[in-house]
């Protein structure tokens, strides 16, 4: 119902056009030119201003005699990028291109290339994993539900049973992010072509539930029991993986990283392994967060016991923007688990909190598991 409603909301600008003496506009797809500036074209000649507002740029599209518009962006920062286009002040999406889940509801984006990273881009000459469909009745929502489930290549041509990363999205997205705007399924297929990780299948759930999901243990029990109660138990029944925890690991951004740090580390029985990118569980952000953070107390056991908490998981990996304003706190909370001898991985990359920096946080995370 929320896609549905966001959907009519977005689509109210085009309504206004699709009279009998007011055609649709003419859309095109944005062009990512070599040197990181998009060129935006519309043809509607029935309108009298047209603009882009293309994240920290914005312009007015100039206006050809027949009645297109165009507009060149300047130089972008590379990865994922979202623009709104207005016509006549309205905000209309852009058929002609992709349009994606994110905290603004439905947005259209572009993706630019950064040199260097490779793995983010299609790959053409190297075998591909599948993106698989599953629904599952979930009790807990009283509802169906879908996940998204990566598989190897090869998957279907063998009985080998694989490991399993449970990947959480952020807040603004759903079971999709990951593979749409994260690119996940493509960093998986190159670093297991270069081998350069364990082939492994990836899980996406659904991280909203009902009620919300509050940053601290008791906001995070809803999922939790949607986590253990219904999405394991119907990747273990329909997907040939390893069961034992050995070979379990969640990781996840944002709110996907809260629900990481809370689920994945209060739940060593299921998880070997866990990774939190750009969480404000830490502090950095207004809404209800605690700025200082009491981790004994959230995660019994970490200063009380350091040694049983290193042994008992493999990788614990925390990353972060350098300019999200939720560095200084994660870069703080890193500091205390290291002076108390927490043995955590810690790595931050330009960006704030964005695509860009979840990329690069998921590549260097994969080559860590399950070894």
């Amino acid at each position: 119902m929320r896609q549905f409603l966001t959907w009519l909301l977005l689509t109210a600008g085009l309504v206004a056009w699709a009279q009998p003496n007011r055609p649709v506009p003419t859309f095109y797809k944005p062009e990512v030119r070599p040197d990181r500036t998009v060129f935006f074209k519309v043809h509607a000649p029935q309108v009298s201003s047209a603009r882009i507002v293309a994240m920290d740029q914005r312009g007015d599209m100039v206006r050809s005699a027949d009645g297109t518009w165009t507009w060149t962006s300047a130089p972008m920062n590379p990865g994922y990028q979202i623009y709104t286009l207005y016509l006549d002040e309205v905000a209309v999406p852009n058929p002609a291109d992709r349009l994606d889940s994110s905290n603004s509801g439905y947005v259209n984006a572009v993706d630019i290339p950064e040199a260097g990273c490779p793995e983010f881009d299609r790959q053409a000459a190297i075998p591909h994993g599948t993106i698989r469909l599953v629904h599952y009745y979930s009790d807990v929502c009283g509802q169906w539900r879908e996940m998204r489930v990566y598989t190897p290549a090869g998957y279907d041509k063998g009985r080998k049973k694989y490991p399993v990363l449970y990947l959480q999205h952020g807040g603004g997205e759903d079971q999709t992010g990951w593979f749409i705007q994260g690119r996940a399924d493509n960093i998986l297929d190159a670093l297991i072509a270069e081998g350069r990780c364990e082939p492994m299948i990836v899980v996406c759930a659904n991280g909203h539930v009902p009620g919300g999901n509050r940053y601290d243990w008791d906001g995070m029990q809803g999922f939790r029991k949607e986590l253990v109660q219904h999405v394991i138990p119907t990747v273990e029944s329909q997907f040939r993986v390893k069961k034992d925890r050995r070979f379990r690991a969640m990781a996840g951004l944002s709110m996907g990283g809260g629900q990481s740090f809370y689920i994945g580390l209060r739940d060593p029985e299921l998880f070997s392994s866990v990774g939190v990118f750009s969480t404000g569980v830490f502090g950095g952000i207004s809404f209800g967060i605690q700025q200082q953070l009491d981790l004994e107390k959230e995660i019994p056991g970490i200063f009380s016991d350091t040694a049983r908490f290193n042994k008992d998981f493999d990788v614990f990996m925390i990353t972060c923007g350098e300019q999200d304003p939720r560095i200084e706190a994660t870069r703080s909370i890193v500091r205390q688990m290291r002076e108390k001898g927490v043995e955590v991985g810690f790595a931050s990359y330009p960006g704030v909190h964005e695509w860009q920096v979840w990329r690069k946080s998921i590549r260097d995370f994969l080559p860590l598991l399950f070894r």
